[in-house]
């Protein structure tokens, strides 16, 4: 919210401002704060910040693409990322970029007090920076309160005023619920999961909650399903994508002879999904796009049924198509029979049916609720 507050004030002040590079900057901002001051690296970009906190305490906050902490494409993606759900969460106004009176009174309330208060007008000094091109701030000298402000507001346990609003807005799903009341269903579910030692998100776990959502009865019947759908097409993208990075290391490789590497290591057939099940619910995933469940449903299919070399074919097309709708160029294309990798990489290893049945590589979101969810339960009341 702090981040659409500011881009909304730099607008104010600066109307040929960019919304974006406010945000750019103050993500850095609280990138540098969060792992100097609270320790914490575990955010997008933390990498980029680790390496200069390794040379000193000094740091450019910048738009500049040489001193952004994600590249330019992460960060339009990041943007996006935090936009949507913000405004699904009742955050921002619907169509615009805006905070709604329910976010800037929050914010009034617990967050700019702390920042106005900061010794040195530590407010004005963080909007100093964020309206510069560029500005090389002291992490432990002129700016050092300003970033110790910012640390205690981005930290992950909430204080005891801030956990009804946050729990209301992210985990419930706002006043305005667009899952119709499926988040906090599922959020009662994690809730319960939060005493588990040993917690880990994978697809059993996913069908854990499935299961789970049946036994409360016919009220929780689109959870269930929909819990199913993503244990289903996780499965599916798992096995998929283990298959495909193997392949972005295997250029000049002939595709049959991948295709018996497959098959002495996976057998006559991965067995982690239900193909049938997975493309029931591809048309409603699809849009439609009736050539897009052709070829998902035949990738899922030939994998579950061993013919490795139509998976391997499959896989290309879909990566052809895909990039192509992208304006982009195909990773990997079939020439002479052999694999042209245009993406170089080392390529992954292959993982074994057990690692592969309880990989958790695309998290549907449910990684972001399980930790808001948490946050909301611990208390901070210093």
């Amino acid at each position: 919210m702090l981040g659409h507050h500011f881009a909304e004030v730099v607008a104010s002040d600066m109307p040929s401002s960019s919304r974006l590079e406010t945000f750019i900057k103050w993500e850095q901002l609280t990138g540098f704060a969060r792992a100097y001051v609270n320790g914490d690296t575990a955010f997008r970009g933390s990498e980029r910040v680790r390496k200069t906190l390794a040379v000193g305490t000094r740091a450019t906050i910048s738009a500049e693409r040489a001193h952004q902490i994600l590249s330019s494409q992460k960060m339009y993606g990041l943007w996006g990322l935090y936009t949507v759900p913000s405004r699904s969460s009742g955050l921002l106004e619907s169509g615009s970029a805006q905070l709604t009176d329910a976010a800037a009174k929050e914010l009034e309330r617990a967050a700019l007090p702390r920042l106005m208060n900061a010794s040195h007008s530590g407010y004005e000094k963080i909007l100093r920076v964020l309206k510069a091109p560029r500005s090389v701030i002291s992490l432990d000298g002129e700016h050092a309160a300003a970033i110790e402000a910012i640390a205690s507001i981005v930290k992950v346990t909430l204080r005891a005023g801030e956990r009804s609003f946050y729990r209301d807005h992210l985990v419930l799903g706002g006043p305005l619920d667009q899952t119709k009341g499926l988040q906090p269903q599922l959020a009662e579910l994690i809730e319960v999961s939060l005493n588990l030692p040993k917690f880990r998100w994978s697809g059993p776990m996913v069908g854990d909650l499935a299961q789970q959502a049946r036994k409360r009865g016919a009220a929780w019947s689109d959870l269930t399903r929909q819990l199913k759908q993503i244990q289903s097409c996780s499965a599916v993208l798992n096995a998929s994508a283990s298959l495909y990075n193997h392949m972005l290391g295997c250029d000049e490789t002939e595709v049959a002879t991948l295709a018996t590497r497959y098959q002495s290591h996976f057998g006559g057939g991965i067995r982690t999904f239900d193909p049938d099940e997975f493309a029931d619910i591809l048309p409603a995933l699809c849009s439609g796009d009736d050539p897009l469940v052709q070829r998902w449903s035949t990738i899922a299919r030939m994998l579950s049924e061993g013919k490795y070399l139509e998976a391997i074919q499959s896989m290309v097309l879909q990566n052809t198509a895909a990039m192509s709708g992208r304006g982009g160029q195909p990773w990997i294309t079939i020439e002479r029979k052999q694999l042209r990798v245009q993406m170089r990489d080392e390529g992954s290893e292959l993982p074994s049916e057990t690692a592969l049945r309880n990989a958790w590589n695309f998290p549907f979101f449910l990684d972001s609720l399980r930790t808001v969810t948490a946050a909301v339960s611990k208390v901070d009341r210093g």
